[in-house]
């Protein structure tokens, strides 16, 4: 629903009102006819009354009950109902689990390319797709429609005949109990005898596979949880209770209009006839309530109800693909185009594409032409500076080429930033505000927020107070030039009912309550947004090779990993999908080569109703396993880390489809637009009505106090508009285009411009003394300390230093140990064990330098410093055991 009006604009909510599909007219068509057929049969009941006193007995009733619809809360009840409800509506598709992560895992431990080998790895997965079926038989009536006994299951491939008959068996045995959760146990039964059979390597292995199918496991138990556990019945019958005698007091207590004249208060033939208002009451309130049915049982047959009889066909197919087609697989490992540098922004394939970024953010820069200027370090190899993609899979070239460069760009000292500089750089100044805004002072809000356009609900609203205007002085003039003022007057006899109307409807609590819930739906999509920084250190530090191999696996892992959120973010956001509107148009930008495309375009011709955002999650899994099998990474725990790093990965894309597949059900947005812009249209008609007393001259009016609820509630109605759906054109929707650019920028600078590089290691200022917590002076100075100046050469002392490290070893053995809190630590190569011995023998004289009268407070028996010899081994070890 949301995607395709993923920008909030002046006909979005049109656009809404022409779908049919969960419409709230869908959903009450018939509820309405009953409605109506019971007011004109109230009516027809009053008619054929054949005495006057029968007539005031039904007129009696009828204030009675107009009375007694005041008298329930019924917007709270059902405002806070709804609101627990769509929670745990969410939480039961969150608890759904998926196949993909132990798919992955699976394919990485459980070796073996025979057919032993396969039908482990196929069983496997077979058994958890097994396992979530079963679940998904008790609970959706589709998925029981489409396999109605367990034998159908057999022609379907999830289960054998002899699983059948222990499952049969245990039924007999045990028939008050599910037994979904033996797949699961048969699963690990076999990654123990794949273990005993030396097909998975170490135990570490098996112990994550078998936490994986308990996961799996759980979240099945879960989702058996939420459909035994339901709401209590209490609470729902309260609400529904409450609902339809509200409805039923309004039919009763409506069959007359109430105005001021008593001696017409049932002449008027429209407002008798025809009910229309307490139709939209009727739709408000049965509406909101339909909301919380179709959301108590989210595995129904209703329109919005979560579609899993796909699941069943694409978990095994996807399994399938990952332990079977794929176990080990990945594309020809290349060189990526950026191989001699560092891409400042990946270029836009399709419509031009301004890359804004976030307020916290620095800038980027934006790059026209396709072809990047190379910048080579001077210490790379002086071949071809040209990024050239060739295999490098039986490279040997061992040359060390970690260096990356970047434009050259001064920093200016913190002395010399001043304001000017700082608005030069863009973003800054909104950051700037942000700050000033952290502190309370005399008009900070009016001053940082009110007078700001971008965002504002000025520009939100324009169009429609616009509109708003418009209709509101057409219908003046209507009521004032062409209308007689005996129909004027006949009409403002009407203005109490209208009032009325106006103050019955719940606009206030409908509209905070959608607006928290999307709100908090809002926020939860940007932190489902996965970031590579992880991965990348997990990939830099345990991946070894300065080698064009090594180098080639560590930016290829993290260029899937930027390439599958990137195929994320194309079906989420109209930004990306105007910057790269084909896939091939990721090509151009260094994110996908062609035999990838290729691989993606024949599985997509075999699989077309799925997205493939997880195959480069697959082929970096593939590439960690071969990592290991070369020696590069150092041992099967380390593998697997990086491994479930990947999964989690993985799993926060596919929340972001979930949050994009799963929209907020749209018969709760339709009952608050109706709510909102009824209510305006018949605000402009009660003003027109009111305006006859107000003055003799129309217009000298100015309805100031309309304009400004039409600000708000319309401005809080865009609110939810512009968070429906975060990843459109709106001011305040998430950028996400610089994502793209500075994931596999930061990347490729982690795993290859840093690989396993730091700067120059130096004693901290505190080396010998730690600061006094009441020390006033302790950091007060906002002074940089000189000697760590080291790259503008302002410290002669240190620059010494660096040339070697003898200084450092003769102040080792000296006498004392030097005061200086910026000795240059020695290199590993230098530190042997009579090093190790000599710095021990130094700390025990220094601490006990330092520490005479507490040795001599604590030791009764040290009766003077004779006593004390370093060189002994007893007086050593006391020493140590002070200290």
């Amino acid at each position: 629903i949301f995607p395709t009006v993923a920008t909030s604009t002046f006909f979005t909510p049109f656009k809404l009102f022409c779908r049919w599909r969960g419409s709230v007219l869908k959903l009450l068509w018939k509820d309405l006819i009953i409605y109506w057929s019971l007011f004109y049969l109230l009516k027809c009941l009053y008619i054929i009354l054949p005495s006057d006193a029968e007539r005031e007995v039904f007129k009696n009733i009828s204030n009675y009950f107009f009375v007694f619809k005041d008298k329930i809360p019924i917007a709270f009840i059902l405002g806070f109902f709804v609101t627990n409800v769509m929670t745990r509506w969410w939480d039961q598709y969150m608890s759904i689990p998926w196949p993909y992560s132990i798919a992955v895992y699976v394919s990485s431990t459980v070796q073996g390319y025979d057919e032993v080998g396969r039908a482990m790895r196929r069983t496997i997965m077979r058994y958890v797709c097994l396992s979530l079926t079963m679940v998904l038989r008790v609970l959706s009536p589709r998925v029981k429609n489409r396999f109605p006994k367990m034998n159908d299951l057999i022609g379907a491939g999830l289960l054998n005949t002899n699983e059948l008959e222990i499952i049969e068996q245990l039924d007999s045995k045990f028939p008050y109990y599910s037994k979904n959760f033996l797949p699961i146990v048969w699963a690990a039964s076999l990654v123990n005898r794949a273990r005993d059979e030396g097909r998975i390597k170490d135990d570490y292995a098996v112990k994550t596979l078998i936490e994986e199918l308990n996961k799996i496991r759980s979240g099945c138990g879960n989702l058996m949880i939420y459909n035994s556990i339901c709401i209590p019945l209490v609470y729902t019958q309260i609400v529904t209770v409450a609902v339809y005698s509200q409805c039923l007091a309004s039919l009763m207590g409506y069959q007359f209009i109430r105005i001021e004249d008593p001696n017409t208060h049932d002449d008027n033939f429209l407002l008798n006839f025809f009910p229309i208002f307490i139709t939209m009451k009727f739709i408000f309130y049965m509406g909101w309530l339909k909301v919380a049915e179709t959301m108590l049982n989210p595995f129904g047959n209703d329109d919005d109800d979560f579609d899993v009889s796909y699941l069943v066909d694409r978990n095994l197919q996807m399994s399938y693909l990952i332990v079977d087609y794929m176990h080990k697989d990945h594309p020809e490992l290349l060189k990526d185009q950026y191989w001699f540098e560092i891409p400042k922004s990946l270029p836009d394939q399709g419509k031009p594409t301004n890359v804004e970024i976030p307020r916290e953010q620095t800038d980027t820069f934006n790059i026209e032409n396709k072809q990047l200027t190379q910048k080579v370090s001077l210490n790379r190899i002086s071949e071809d500076k040209k990024a050239s993609n060739y295999s490098v899979t039986n490279t040997k070239s061992v040359t060390n080429t970690k260096s990356v460069t970047f434009d050259p760009k001064l920093i200016p000292q913190p002395e010399v930033i001043d304001e000017t500089y700082l608005l030069k750089i863009p973003g800054v100044e909104e950051k700037q505000s942000s700050i000033e805004l952290a502190t309370v002072k005399l008009f900070s809000l009016v001053k940082l927020l009110l007078f700001r356009w971008r965002g504002s609900v000025l520009r939100l609203l324009w169009t429609h107070l616009l509109a708003f205007s418009i209709l509101y002085l057409a219908t003046m003039m209507i009521f004032l030039t062409i209308l007689t003022k005996d129909t004027r007057n006949e009409l403002q006899k009407y203005a109490s009912y209208v009032q009325m109307y106006e103050d019955e409807i719940p606009i206030t609590l409908m509209l905070g309550f959608f607006v928290g819930n999307v709100m908090i739906r809002w926020f939860d999509q940007y932190m489902a947004i996965p970031w590579p920084y992880s991965i990348a250190v997990l990939v830099s530090s345990n991946i070894q090779g300065y080698d064009e191999v090594g180098r080639a696996m560590r930016r290829t892992i993290m260029r899937y990993v930027c390439l599958s959120l990137t195929m994320v973010f194309r079906v989420l956001s109209p930004r990306v999908k105007e910057r790269f509107p084909k896939m091939k148009d990721l090509i151009d930008a260094g994110l996908l080569y062609e035999n990838e495309l290729k691989i993606i375009e024949e599985l997509d011709a075999k699989f077309p109703l799925y997205s493939k955002n997880f195959l480069p999650i697959v082929w970096a899994s593939s590439l960690v396993n071969r990592a290991r099998d070369e020696g590069r990474i150092r041992d099967n725990i380390t593998a697997m880390t990086l491994i479930q790093e990947l999964n989690k990965f993985r799993s926060s894309c596919g929340t972001l489809t979930v949050y994009n597949r799963v929209c907020i059900p749209l018969v709760y947005t339709q009952l608050v637009i109706i709510a909102i812009y009824s209510k305006f249209i018949v605000h402009i008609l009660l003003d027109q009505i009111l305006l006859v007393n107000k003055k003799e001259n129309a217009f000298e009016y100015v309805p100031e106090s309309s304009f400004f609820q039409f600000i708000i509630y319309m401005g809080w109605l865009k609110v939810a508009e512009t968070m429906l759906n975060p990843f459109g054109k709106d001011d305040d929707d998430f950028e996400v285009n610089y994502m793209i650019d500075r994931n596999l920028q930061m990347s490729y600078l982690i795993v290859d411009d840093m690989h396993n590089d730091h700067p120059l290691l130096l004693k901290d200022q505190y080396w010998n003394e730690m600061p006094e917590a009441n020390d006033e002076n302790v950091m007060k100075s906002s002074e940089p300390v000189d000697t760590f100046n080291v790259a503008s050469g302002k410290s002669t002392e240190v620059s010494k230093k660096q040339s070697t490290d003898v200084e450092a070893d003769q102040r080792i053995n000296g006498s004392e140990l030097s005061q200086s809190r910026f000795d240059l630590i020695p290199q590993a190569s230098t530190i042997d064990k009579s090093y190790i011995e000599r710095i021990k023998k130094q700390s025990i004289i220094f601490s006990y330098n330092k520490s005479k009268t507490n040795i001599n407070q604590t030791f009764q028996s040290f009766e003077d410093e004779s006593d004390f010899d370093p060189n002994e081994e007893d007086s050593n070890l006391i020493l140590i055991s002070i200290l």
